[in-house]
């Protein structure tokens, strides 16, 4: 299966089961987003890691998913991760292994 194949399976079914369940048990992160041209809050479970000041998020399905391009143009939005939720910005996209990862700062 495609990467675009799993991310359309994964956004129909499995987010249904593990939304609830993001952002409180490790690993399994949320990112709160404002679509670019709805204007509309989304919130998109993900993979993430903390950093030393940021959070890395993979991106197994690469760089062109809505939620990338939703905090690129913002600049920024939310993580919730472990039951706390970050304000973060300058999000960046960088090469590590397999999978680019998206980085981003903590804003303080």
């Amino acid at each position: 299966m495609s990467a675009h194949g799993r991310a359309r399976f994964n956004r129909k079914y499995t987010n249904r089961v593990v939304e609830p369940l993001s952002g409180w048990l490790p690993l399994w992160s949320a990112v709160e987003h404002v679509g670019r041209k709805s204007g509309k809050a989304y919130r998109t479970p993900v993979t993430s890691i903390p950093t030393r000041g940021g959070i890395a998020i993979v991106l197994p399905y690469g760089t062109d998913t809505d939620w990338v391009r939703n905090l690129q143009a913002a600049g920024g939005g939310k993580v919730q991760m472990l039951g706390r939720t970050f304000d973060v910005r300058d999000p960046r996209i960088v090469r590590k292994g397999r999978f680019p990862v998206l980085l981003l700062t903590r804003a303080r």
